[in-house]
């Protein structure tokens, strides 16, 4: 099958309607609708800020997507990439594969990350001091040791064991999405 608007909008539609079970004309919709997404694509496309940022209009006021439907939308997208790992899944063929059992059974086992609570390492409001150049020649070299923090109140203390497992998890989740865990990989 080859990709067209009109199937990246039925596929839209399924993922919406019949995986995440938004009926149409529900907050999810219409943000997602004023926001110009109209196909599967444009939907796995979305970054973080486009997420936070859907709003629709309602009597004709402009009203924020509430977290929960934002975090319903982060978790689709999540839940439609992790089947693109799978060299045989080809989500123009196989997309009613993906049904509301499964996503629901996905939401359930994704591995707790610290975004979805409060931080419980948040910086101290404490602020170093400026950092003091040496006299004589500053080169590129001394900038950068002159700026690195120096302070240990501005690192968060690692005691609890969940702390210690939550900042990890944090941690491998920033790396892969930047696309550079393959240096935390010890094989």
């Amino acid at each position: 099958m080859k990709y067209s608007a009109a199937v990246g909008a039925t596929i839209l539609t399924y993922l919406l309607e019949d995986v995440a079970g938004q009926p149409q004309g529900s907050p999810v919709h219409l943000a997602l609708s004023e926001e110009g997404v109209d196909s599967v694509s444009s939907l796995l496309t979305l970054t973080e800020q486009d997420i936070n940022t859907l709003a629709y209009t309602s009597e004709g006021k402009a009203v924020k997507l509430h977290k929960g439907a934002k975090g319903l939308i982060r978790l689709l997208i999540a839940y439609v990439r992790s089947f693109q790992d799978d060299q045989e899944f080809n989500l123009l063929v196989d997309y009613r594969k993906l049904d509301r059992d499964s996503f629901e059974s996905f939401r359930l086992n994704i591995p707790i990350t610290p975004s979805a609570f409060p931080s419980p390492m948040s910086p101290l409001p404490f602020k170093s001091p400026a950092p003091v150049m040496p006299s004589g020649q500053s080169n590129a070299v001394d900038l950068f040791r002159c700026s690195i923090k120096r302070d240990p109140s501005q690192f968060p203390t690692l005691k609890d064991e969940k702390i210690n497992n939550s900042w990890h998890y944090s941690f491998l989740a920033q790396a892969c999405a930047q696309d550079v865990d393959d240096v935390l990989d010890a094989t």
